[in-house]
């Protein structure tokens, strides 16, 4: 059984401010203001998620078989 993560940013609700890249594994990028994250990378810190004054980033996770 393995831990699956998903890292969500409602597009709705992302400013584009950048300040996800708080985040010490640097997961998220941007390419001409489209946002890309590397889940595989996460620590599941939650630096983004505090860093975000929208409140778009989520983190899911799920526990299961691979």
């Amino acid at each position: 059984m393995g831990l699956f993560i998903s890292v969500l940013v409602d597009k709705g609700r992302c400013n584009l401010c950048k300040k996800c890249q708080i985040c010490p594994v640097d997961i998220f990028k941007f390419d001409n203001d489209i946002q890309v994250v590397d889940e595989d990378e996460c620590l599941l810190c939650n630096a983004c998620i505090e860093a975000c004054e929208t409140g778009a980033i989520t983190i899911q996770k799920e526990y299961g078989k691979s």
